[in-house]
């Protein structure tokens, strides 16, 4: 009896592994994407075979995309006009420099509002028709495959890619996801202005949105180009001293990194007055003048929130077009039986949940502006020394080193300890903006 009821819990834990559940698929969500991985599925050449079949996207499921793409037209219109709607009504904040005196170019000259605003849709746009691409390509492909036995989790089964029947949906998702998180990141930013009255212009946020967006370009293409060495170092290393070290010096050099680029973003050509040097040298063009503690951090939020956008487009389109998983069992009569390891609505509620965690509950908003509240400490009297450099990024190096190295993790708790570096950023950020009082352009405590 006794063994019975060992081998059915042994049985039933193999089950589990080999169907992941809805907390497997949250875990998995939480982990880096490159587009590497896509770019390794579009490459591969089916298997030769003598009547090669194809299981191309039907007519009815390319109907359907274009339904989808009315319905992201209708809704990323509908989130322009809301934000318009709100800085015109409940979050407006009458910015005295915006009556156009001669200053008005360094405090946010509003082209900018019109450059975000293209730049946004056009990106939207190509990752729309990207998707809807590469899944017809990837349908063409499924037919002829043979079983792997290597798939990531599933090592020692023979498993398939199943065809994807929703290119519309997922196309939605990546390209509104997009604009979602840009209209959230935008409304925190018209909130805390508002809040607090804030004397900075919406075309000044929308010019450190774009900075923050051309660090996380530069940031993502540094990334790709040494995520595939580093991989390949992982899997033929076998000794655990080379394993942590690589890792280790990997997570430390992409967090100083992408800490520097972004806080550097809003340093660029900083003055906190018009009589004031640079915070960091820069030609004339990219001067701009930010001159209370909470504008300056209002910038730093808004680099965030546009280097996050950028940095999650590799995720959102690598979920996009993440394959359901088939098993392949062999009974001992010759015949074979197919099993769904890893279904659409499973992928559906990874693709949900991606959307809430590295965007709604984005880290790199809050570090950013966690920085420029210390870098508001340290500007206004020029260029900024290397140990005041030190001070501005210690915080936020630690925090973002704490939560890539945890998150990597296959133990949940572990996983668990390091998204708690993500509530205590934001609170880290509301206390100090909190606290804060302006006089002279100076940062001072609150009495």
């Amino acid at each position: 009896m006794m063994r019975a009821i060992v081998l059915i819990g042994f049985l039933a834990g193999v089950s589990a592994l080999q169907k992941p559940s809805y907390g497997d698929m949250m875990k998995m969500s939480m982990k880096d994407r490159s587009m590497s991985e896509v770019t390794e599925a579009l490459n591969a050449d089916p298997d030769d075979s003598e009547e090669p079949e194809t299981m191309e996207t039907s007519p009815a499921e390319l109907s359907a995309a274009k339904g989808a793409f009315a319905g992201f037209a209708i809704g990323a219109a509908a989130l322009a006009v809301a934000i318009f709607a709100f800085n015109k009504t409940r979050y407006s904040v009458e910015v005295q420099h915006e009556s156009g005196d001669a200053q008005e170019y360094l405090r946010g000259p509003r082209f900018y509002n019109i450059v975000s605003l293209v730049v946004l849709v056009l990106i939207a746009l190509g990752l729309f028709f990207s998707v809807v691409g590469n899944i017809i390509t990837l349908n063409t492909k499924i037919s002829n495959q043979s079983p792997k036995t290597n798939v990531p989790g599933y090592e020692g089964l023979s498993v398939v890619r199943d065809r994807i029947g929703n290119p519309g949906e997922r196309a939605f998702w990546a390209s509104f996801a997009l604009c979602l998180q840009v209209f959230c990141g935008a409304m925190a930013c018209l909130y805390l202005r508002k809040r607090a009255e804030v004397q900075i212009s919406v075309s000044m946020l929308t010019k450190m949105g774009c900075r923050g967006a051309v660090a996380g370009l530069l940031s993502t293409m540094l990334v790709e180009f040494i995520r595939l060495p580093f991989h390949n170092y992982m899997k033929d290393e076998e000794n655990a001293v080379g394993r942590v070290f690589a890792v280790i010096f990997w997570v430390a050099f992409v967090a100083l990194f992408e800490e520097i680029v972004k806080i550097g973003t809003v340093a660029l050509g900083l003055k906190r007055s018009s009589t004031d040097d640079e915070a960091l040298p820069a030609a004339s063009f990219a001067h701009f003048i930010a001159e209370s503690p909470r504008a300056v951090a209002l910038c730093g939020l808004a680099a965030g929130i546009g280097f996050a956008c950028i940095e999650n487009i590799p995720r959102f389109y690598e979920m996009a077009l993440d394959q359901p998983l088939v098993g392949i069992t062999q009974s001992s009569f010759g015949q074979g039986s197919q099993e769904s390891l890893v279904g659409e609505g499973m992928l559906r509620f990874g693709r949900v949940w991606t959307f809430v965690f590295w965007s709604l509950l984005n880290l790199q908003p809050w570090l950013t502006g966690l920085a420029a509240l210390e870098l508001a400490k340290v500007s206004g009297k020029g260029p900024i020394a290397p140990m005041d450099w030190f001070s501005v990024l210690k915080v936020v190096f630690i925090l973002h080193f704490c939560f890539d190295l945890l998150d990597r993790s296959s133990n949940t708790f572990v996983e668990f300890i390091g998204c708690l570096t993500i509530p205590y950023a934001m609170n880290t950020f509301r206390k100090t903006w909190d606290s804060l009082d302006t006089r002279d352009g100076l940062l001072q405590d609150s009495e």
